[in-house]
């Protein structure tokens, strides 16, 4: 990652612009009490678990090569931690174990916002193993999403490739964490 040292404090638009030739995401974890070595062997090892007192808020998520995301994401003041936990299409490990952590600080500068903005794309709550849109969703505009399940969620959104279906994007996804995914190139294409 190539991160500013601070950022301002209230609602941030975050863009990833990958510039690689794989997929990635930043994932922002206010770290409180949990110190940035500690947060950075647990993001290398996926062991969120072991990240008790991290608060996870966000950010762009499954960037692909050449392209670019613009999440907007609330930070308090404080430290963050960033990681990006896309596994590696070679190893299946994660790219944070291959060093793609970083850590970036929240303060108030003439920058911050605090109004939220305004939501005219409806929302999508995250839970425990299942995806709620509310009944104004209708894929295009500003999306909220929350978090409304007790563990860490994230939301990507595909497009299937020309010829491939829904059962061959789920096998993709679903390649057990540690091993390289089905050859070829991925079934779907960042949405």
């Amino acid at each position: 990652y190539t991160l500013p040292s601070t950022i301002p404090t209230g609602w941030v638009d975050v863009t990833l612009k990958n510039t690689g030739t794989v997929g990635h995401q930043i994932a922002f974890a206010q770290l409180g009490s949990v110190s940035f070595a500690s947060f950075k062997a647990a993001a290398s090892t996926t062991d969120l678990k072991s990240l008790s007192g991290v608060q996870f808020v966000g950010g762009p998520n499954n960037v692909d090569p050449g392209q670019s995301v613009t999440a907007t994401v609330h930070f308090d003041a404080g430290t963050y931690g960033v990681a990006c936990f896309i596994p590696d299409d070679k190893d299946g490990k994660p790219h944070a174990e291959h060093g793609m952590v970083g850590q970036v600080t929240a303060a108030p500068t003439a920058d911050s916002v605090d109004a939220a903005p305004m939501v005219d794309g409806g929302s999508i709550s995250l839970s425990e193993f299942t995806f709620l849109p509310d009944a104004s969703f209708n894929g295009t505009g500003t999306v909220q999403i929350k978090n409304v399940g007790t563990q860490v969620h994230e939301l990507i959104i595909e497009k299937e490739a020309p010829g491939k279906t829904f059962a061959d994007v789920k096998k993709f996804l679903l390649t057990p964490p540690g091993t390289p995914p089905p050859a070829g190139p991925p079934p779907f294409s960042s949405a």
